[in-house]
């Protein structure tokens, strides 16, 4: 659940991104052991990285701003 809502947030804000699959990708699951595994989804954007869904982070993280109603 956590991994369509960050997909929602990132096209709802027009951001491009890639989606590994850390069950169906050998690269995803080299990339989750690299990092230590932990929280999904993870975003990973010009070397930083958060695990788990937080739209605060993300929006700090791609800088861009949240909507009102995206804040609840």
């Amino acid at each position: 659940p956590d991994c369509r809502q960050a997909e929602r947030l990132l096209s709802r804000h027009s951001i491009d991104y890639n989606k590994i699959s850390v069950e169906k990708s050998e690269r995803g699951k080299k990339f989750y052991n690299e990092v230590g595994g932990g929280d999904l989804p993870m975003l990973h954007a010009s070397g930083k990285l958060i695990k788990g869904f937080n739209k605060e982070s993300y929006a700090k993280m791609l800088n861009f701003e949240l909507a009102p109603h995206e804040l609840k």
